[in-house]
């Protein structure tokens, strides 16, 4: 990477140099331990950095093959891939490490693992960009009114909620605020690069999105998550949803309420939604539709 980015989605390839049998628990765990082992080989501070941070952290990764938890063993004669999404400029250049010229393998269970390939451009889940050109997209350039929002929740999403039960439904308020949480806390929101204003509207638009939008079309089914206990605990599951959802407004609203929504939808195809996005829960992508 010539320049590193402040937003990546990358996709990296991968293959077992011998038969690999994996956990009934979720693949992605394993990942996650996989790539904060990698990273301390080549940033030990920012490494440990990401494991201290107890609450949100400026990365995602998705599970083995980019799907729902459900590969029980990894065979040489094929090649796999993961995805990691990294919000912050740092941790997007340090994740050179993954491509096959900086390191040839990559541990997974203790076994080596050969690597093939740090795509950012070209497949599937691989993109890259900038807070300010997302600013860009939707405050600076000519759109047309926004008359919906749609969200594809690719693999198990549960949002924060004091309630479990709210979380399993992915309510606009829930969704966007956790989105705006994320982007506040990763975000270099430098006025130098955009006013002020339109950071007030982002976080004023996710605050009331439970009143600005209402859900006016989902396709979801029940998706569970397992995980393995730390430290010896047992077992535990994470209980939440897959599929689509549309949202529409409510009520009328500000264009730049909307765009602001529009934005951080966006954003969450880098940020993930709910919990455990570390961990290959909350993996999304923005639905596109005709003006």
């Amino acid at each position: 990477m010539e320049q590193a980015p402040e937003l990546l989605s990358a996709i990296v390839e991968f293959r077992p140099t011998e038969a690999v049998a994996l956990h009934r628990e979720s693949d992605a765990q394993l990942l996650h331990a996989a790539f904060l082992d990698h990273l301390r080989r080549f940033t030990p501070a920012l490494a440990d950095e990401l494991h201290r941070e107890s609450r949100r952290k400026p990365f995602t990764l998705s599970h083995i093959n980019c799907g729902p938890n459900g590969l029980r063993q990894l065979l040489p004669e094929q090649t796999y891939r993961f995805r990691i999404t990294a919000l912050t400029p740092q941790l997007c250049e340090a994740l050179v490490c993954f491509s096959p010229e900086e390191a040839g393998e990559l541990l997974l269970l203790g076994q080596p693992m050969e690597l093939l390939g740090l795509k950012i451009a070209g497949v599937p889940w691989a993109a890259m960009a900038a807070p300010l050109q997302l600013v860009q997209r939707w405050f600076y350039s000519e759109r047309p009114p926004l008359r919906r929002i749609g969200l594809r929740f690719c693999s198990p999403t549960l949002c924060q909620s004091a309630d479990p039960a709210r979380g399993r439904f992915p309510e606009p308020e829930l969704v966007f605020k956790g989105l705006a949480e994320k982007w506040f806390t990763f975000t270099n929101v430098d006025p130098a690069e955009w006013p002020a204003s339109i950071n007030r509207i982002i976080e004023e638009a996710a605050i009331y999105a439970g009143e600005l939008l209402r859900v006016s079309r989902y396709k979801l089914s029940t998706a569970v998550e397992h995980f393995r206990g730390r430290d010896g605990s047992a077992p535990f599951q994470k209980i939440g949803y897959i599929g689509t959802v549309e949202y529409v407004p409510e009520r009328p609203a500000s264009a730049a309420a909307l765009r602001a929504l529009g934005l951080l939808a966006d954003y969450a195809f880098f940020a993930g939604v709910g919990y455990k996005t570390t961990m290959g829960m909350g993996q999304v992508q923005p639905l596109r539709f005709r003006s």
